[in-house]
C-alpha cells in the first residue's frame, strides 16, 4: 500500500468521524524550528461556533512502518480519540509533503478540514523558513 492510498483511507476516516460528531470544520496550526515543533492548536467548529471534540469517539488511523532490515513497509493501525486522530492525520500529511519542517530554520502552516456534506476537503498551507545570506568581497 502506498502512502497516498493510506492518506486517502485516513482522510475518509477523519471526515466520517467529524460528520458523526457534527463538526463541520477543523482548523489547526503548527510551527517548528531548531529540531523541535508541533501542532500548536486544533479547533472544531459547527456553524461558525467553536465546539469540543467528542473524546469518546474513536477513530482508526493507519500509518506505514518501514523495516530497514527487510526494506518492507507494514501498515499499522492505531485507534485514537477524535482530536488526537486529527493530529495524527495532520502530522502524516505534513511530513509526507514537508519532511523535516521542524528542523533548522523550520516552518509553519495551517490545515483546514471541511466535513460539510458536498464540500468535503482538506487544505494545507505551509511556509518554509530559511536564512538568506548575501556576501560581498572587495579588494581595495
Amino acid at each position: 500500500m502506498t502512502w497516498e492510498e493510506l492518506e486517502g483511507l485516513n482522510k475518509n476516516a477523519i471526515l466520517a468521524a467529524l460528520k458523526q460528531a457534527d463538526i463541520h470544520l477543523v482548523a489547526l496550526e503548527y510551527y517548528g524550528e531548531g529540531d523541535s515543533g508541533g501542532i500548536e492548536w486544533v479547533e472544531g467548529y459547527r456553524d461558525g461556533q467553536k465546539v469540543p471534540f467528542d473524546a469518546a469517539l474513536m477513530v482508526p488511523i493507519k500509518s506505514l512502518l518501514y523495516n530497514y532490515q527487510t526494506k518492507i513497509n507494514t501498515v499499522v493501525e492505531k485507534t485514537y480519540d477524535l482530536e488526537e486522530a486529527v493530529r495524527m492525520f495532520a502530522y502524516e500529511v505534513i511530513e509526507a509533503r514537508h519532511g523535516g519542517w521542524e528542523n533548522n530554520s523550520g516552518g509553519r502552516g495551517e490545515m483546514k478540514i471541511c466535513a460539510k456534506d458536498g464540500a468535503e476537503s482538506v487544505t494545507l498551507e505551509h511556509a518554509d523558513f530559511y536564512r538568506e545570506e548575501h556576501l560581498s568581497e572587495y579588494d581595495i
